[in-house]
């Protein structure tokens, strides 16, 4: 079951994705607050209050920020195509190793040694004022395939993982199936038309020099973009046309970019015709 983010080719690869993952390890605010805000909008939107629910963390990471968030209150269940260490588990990593591969077990290793995993558990513990994390289960399990019982959770919980997978249409059938007649669920997709899309670290970063915006949508430039991870690069219509069919009436949410000069920037490569849609 390799996972869906194990596609780095080479060393490099590793070590600038590490990296990336080392700048970015100091958001458990945002993250946290994040998880806030979910809360408050499931409350707004449905009346329903997370607080003693069965909970489903559709993949749940390799830090666990949000299972950890929603424990506190609740009975969570965290899966993913990834094995999670937890504690230390030397068999782990064997496990990791033969269901994953070498480049997942590298990249968590790897991470682990620059302090990475033991920055954000101190922080999250300082956050969450607990003494110590709880170990959460973690079922190693793909998101088109669940194999829960129907009508397991009150609320499920699925962030930036449905746009990895092959076939959206057997997730969100499952996700249908094991959540509750009555419960709530809240789904968000990393868009692959947006200027990010590619999910290449430095379109998070850089600079127009060192990779073009949208490079991944435009032809002469693709071959620049170094994604790690399978995207099956559904576009916005085709996303709300799926939600709709599986979750009628569910509120659609858009996130537009917050970079001054985005739209224009887009707009002048449609108009050019170097992109489209």
């Amino acid at each position: 079951m390799y996972s869906y983010s194990s596609r780095i080719k080479n060393l490099s690869s590793l070590i600038q994705e590490t990296i990336y993952h080392s700048k970015h390890s100091d958001n458990i605010g945002f993250k946290l607050a994040h998880a806030r805000h979910i809360e408050r909008l499931i409350f707004q939107q449905y009346g329903i209050e997370l607080r003693g629910l069965d909970i489903l963390d559709i993949g749940a990471g390799q830090f666990l920020i949000q299972m950890q968030y929603f424990a506190r209150h609740n009975r969570v269940t965290g899966i993913d195509t990834n094995v999670i260490v937890q504690g230390a588990s030397p068999g782990a990593y064997a496990k990791m190793l033969a269901l994953n591969g070498v480049v997942r077990v590298a990249k968590t290793i790897v991470r682990k040694l620059m302090g990475i995993d033991r920055q954000v558990a101190r922080d999250l513990k300082s956050e969450l004022c607990l003494d110590c994390l709880p170990k959460l289960p973690v079922h190693l399990m793909d998101a088109c395939n669940l194999t829960f019982e129907k009508s397991s959770f009150d609320f499920i919980h699925c962030h930036a993982v449905l746009h990895h997978v092959k076939d959206p249409d057997s997730a969100l059938a499952g996700i249908v199936r094991v959540l509750k007649p009555e419960g709530a669920l809240y789904i968000q997709v990393h868009l692959y038309t947006s200027e990010t899309g590619s999910l290449d670290p430095r379109a998070f970063l850089a600079t127009v020099s060192e990779l073009p915006r949208w490079a991944h949508l435009r032809p002469q430039y693709m071959s620049l973009v170094n994604t790690n991870a399978f995207l099956n690069k559904l576009r916005l219509s085709e996303w709300i046309e799926l939600f709709k069919n599986y979750f009628p009436g569910a509120k659609i949410i858009p996130s537009y970019s917050k970079r001054a000069g985005a739209e224009n920037d887009a707009s002048a490569l449609i108009d050019s015709g170097e992109i489209q849609g």
